[in-house]
């Protein structure tokens, strides 16, 4: 489908890039450890973790394109590296559930108050782990993008809590956004595989449920709730940018520009670090 980012740039930059990415989130690093991401051999969920490095390179430079303080970015790439360190944990709790027929909804939101309590006892800020699970189209998640987006002005903390939530729903993997996904903006493309994995139907399917009488999401499938969401965020990132450096950005080009950053750290590295 597209490039790898890891595979797209072998050389002393990219190794140097992502190395320092990674040393910047390495207590989340510790996490993902803790919880058997980092494994090797042929069950391994390391890829997991680089997803998790690839959208905290993302988080920090979207974080900065639109203008948050340092603490907010800082406490962003925490979110970003944390919001799936408990991945292999909540697969394998949505599969159970899927084979024996037993609504998958409960048990995977129960896991997900197990992680946090983890991540709290670990010393992890209320704020970052609040980032952490910003990601992800469940109701809560969407109920409380739309809650942000219907203010009229919204604070620092409400900004970097989009971020975190929407640069998960633009990243695949380690794949950098390419315009030429079928012609579609990232969210489009991505949503539109979600819809196809078997072990997500029974879980979307209960979540939309809890959306039906959301004003704002009634009659959506949880896929389309999400696109809904993350075109009101690229347009609200798309207006704060103007307002800080003047420039027109095309909504829909947020994903690709955000990468096209990335790239241009990698090739400025170590100077840029």
């Amino acid at each position: 489908m597209t490039e790898n980012i890891d595979r797209t740039v072998k050389d002393s930059n990219a190794t140097g890039f992502w190395a320092s990415v990674g040393f910047k989130v390495r207590e989340g690093m510790r996490m993902h450890k803790l919880t058997g991401q980092l494994e090797k051999g042929p069950d391994s969920w390391r890829n997991v973790t680089e997803h998790c490095l690839v959208q905290t390179a993302r988080s920090e430079i979207l974080g900065r394109w639109i203008g948050l303080p340092e603490d907010l970015i800082r406490d962003m790439r925490m979110g970003a590296i944390l919001h799936d360190f408990d991945k292999k944990e909540e697969m394998a709790v949505i599969r159970q559930a899927n084979q024996i027929g037993a609504s998958p909804l409960s048990p995977v939101r129960s896991e997900g108050k197990i992680a946090d309590d983890l991540l709290r006892t670990s010393g992890f800020s209320d704020r970052v782990i609040r980032l952490a699970d910003s990601s992800g189209v469940d109701a809560p998640q969407l109920i409380e993008a739309q809650r942000i987006l219907d203010q009229e002005s919204l604070s620092d903390e409400d900004l970097a809590w989009l971020v975190v939530h929407y640069v998960d729903d633009c990243s695949i993997g380690t794949d950098w956004v390419l315009s030429s996904q079928e012609g579609r903006n990232i969210v489009d493309f991505r949503m539109g595989q979600n819809k196809s994995k078997a072990d997500y139907v029974k879980i979307s399917q209960e979540i939309a449920q809890e959306l039906a009488n959301h004003p704002k999401f009634r009659g959506m499938n949880i896929y389309d709730a999400a696109v809904s969401v993350d075109r009101q965020i690229e347009r609200r990132f798309a207006q704060r940018i103007k307002g800080i450096t003047g420039d027109d950005v095309d909504p829909l080009t947020v994903p690709e520009l955000v990468d096209q950053k990335i790239r241009e750290s990698i090739e400025e590295f170590p100077k840029s670090s």
